[in-house]
Order: structure tokens, then C-alpha cells, then sequence
């Protein structure tokens, strides 16, 4: 009985082990996975950044050439004025 008792303990230490092992590798799966996506998570931050800067730098081009075109339409128009 002492015998079938220790075997079983023995049995449920070495199932509890591979549970464990089993959870460990599972854990590092998603920590790597989780490593990654924050990296391209930070990756994906500085493409947004540079896209805002790079599109105010061109609204204000934009906003820049529509002043240019008007006053030279301005000027065209008061050179040519009788």
C-alpha cells in the first residue's frame, strides 16, 4: 500500500513537472510574441510621428504657394491695369 501510495506521488510529481515545463515554454512563446509586437508597436509609432511631421510640412507648403500665387496674380493684374 506504502508502495502504490509512493508510486502515485511519484506519478503526480513528474505529470506536475511536465505541467510546468509545459507552462514555462508556453510563457516564453508569449513573451517573445509579446517582445515583437512591442517592437512593432514602436516601429509603427515612429512611422506615425514622421508621417504627422512630414504632413504639416506640407500643409504649410501648401498654404505657402496658395499666398505666392496670390500675390503674383496680384501683381499681374495691377501691372496690367490701365
Amino acid at each position: 500500500m506504502f508502495n502504490e501510495s509512493f508510486a502515485r506521488q511519484r506519478e503526480e510529481v513528474t505529470n506536475l513537472r511536465r505541467r510546468n515545463e509545459d507552462l514555462l515554454s508556453h510563457v516564453h512563446r508569449v513573451e517573445a510574441a509579446s517582445h515583437q509586437v512591442s517592437e512593432q508597436l514602436a516601429a509603427a509609432q515612429s512611422v506615425i510621428e514622421r508621417l504627422r511631421h512630414e504632413t504639416a510640412i506640407l500643409k504649410a507648403e501648401k498654404e505657402l504657394w496658395k499666398v505666392c500665387f496670390r500675390h503674383f496674380i496680384t501683381r499681374l493684374l495691377t501691372k496690367h491695369d490701365p
